[in-house]
């Protein structure tokens, strides 16, 4: 019996060492870290890499995206400035963002995607809101985002609730008891409700159509009366807004410079 409870003493021990060595490493530049672990032995070297991992999935949505893809997903530079924009968000930062690129520029896969799922993470009690300008489309990536967390939830820290799975709404639980957390997400189409609790973060993606859309003061004015008398009214007053879209057309110039103007802290990625 004495030799056991040595035994599991000293593992503890070792255990112990290793979370404080870990905890020092991640305190590290990156400089210093690859040097410590060139030199580090096969064990070490192995746990370290897992911090490593571990890391780039708590640093940025590219990031997180990377390792989960087995680096098949890209990053680009245009890319890293929508990942900036969700780090601040996630900080707690007030901001309102406008993105606008051309098409298959990976804009909806990055900021309506892989960035509310690392945001979760990040704030598993926050409450995400995803529109589109059809129901359709937002709860396209509201269903990846829950499948996302049903294939990665033990890697990245959350899980969905038992009770609460839909495709345009889920909520979310703690992994370890499975409780209900505050944190979830719901998808709508532009126009459509939003109804149930507010949201610490929106994400409205391509919230016009096309062209025809675009042209139509009957559309344009519908959709500002829906950002402003059910968007806005959902938002917690200190969160985050992010609406990724096209390169603007003429006519949507309008919205996008009014969406600008009611927001106290702009960003813009043209």
């Amino acid at each position: 019996m004495g030799t056991d409870l040595a035994v599991d003493h000293d593992t503890a021990t070792e255990a112990d060492a290793l979370n404080q060595l870990t905890a020092a490493y991640r305190r590290l530049n990156r400089t210093d870290r690859r040097r410590i672990a060139r030199n580090a032995g096969p064990e070490l070297r192995a746990a370290l890499a897992e911090v490593e991992r571990t890391m780039a999935l708590q640093r940025s949505p590219g990031s997180m995206a990377a390792i989960l893809t087995d680096g098949r997903e890209m990053q680009a530079p245009h890319l890293a400035l929508i990942d900036r924009l969700f780090q601040r968000m996630a900080r707690g930062e007030r901001v309102k963002a406008l993105i606008t690129m051309p098409p298959r520029h990976g804009k909806s896969r990055r900021a309506a995607r892989w960035a509310p799922l690392w945001y979760l993470t990040q704030h598993p009690d926050h409450r995400i809101m995803i529109a589109s300008y059809g129901a359709d489309l937002a709860e396209e990536h509201s269903r990846w985002i829950r499948d996302a967390i049903a294939t990665y939830g033990p890697r990245i820290g959350i899980a969905l609730h038992a009770g609460s799975k839909a495709a345009n709404r889920f909520d979310l639980a703690d992994p370890r008891t499975g409780d209900r957390l505050e944190g979830g997400l719901v998808a709508a189409g532009v126009g459509g409700g939003l109804t149930g609790k507010g949201a610490h973060l929106a994400i409205v993606d391509d919230p016009i159509k096309d062209a025809a859309d675009a042209e139509s003061p009957t559309m344009r004015r519908r959709l500002w009366e829906w950002w402003t008398a059910v968007l806005n009214t959902r938002l917690e007053p200190w969160g985050g807004r992010a609406t990724a879209k096209k390169v603007p057309h003429q006519s949507c110039e309008g919205l996008s410079a009014a969406c600008l103007k009611t927001s106290t802290r702009c960003s813009g990625i043209w």
